[in-house]
Order: structure tokens, then C-alpha cells, then sequence
């Protein structure tokens, strides 16, 4: 039990973080699109 209850901690970090990787690349993408808009304002 021990073993499966890390093991689980474990993915749900790594789900977490990966979370946490992807908003911040999708926000940089979403930056980098608005930038030429605000510019053509």
C-alpha cells in the first residue's frame, strides 16, 4: 500500500506540474499572438 500510495503522489505531481508547464507555454504563445494585434491598434 505504501508503494502504490507514493507511486500515486508521485503521477499527481507530475500531472500537476505538467499542468502548470503547458499554461505557461499557452501563455507565451498567447502573448507572442497578441503582441502583433497591439501593434496593428
Amino acid at each position: 500500500m505504501a508503494h502504490i500510495n507514493v507511486f500515486t503522489e508521485f503521477t499527481y505531481v507530475n500531472k500537476l506540474r505538467w499542468v502548470f508547464v503547458s499554461e505557461n507555454i499557452i501563455n507565451k504563445f498567447v502573448r507572442l499572438l497578441m503582441i502583433p494585434t497591439m501593434n496593428f491598434d
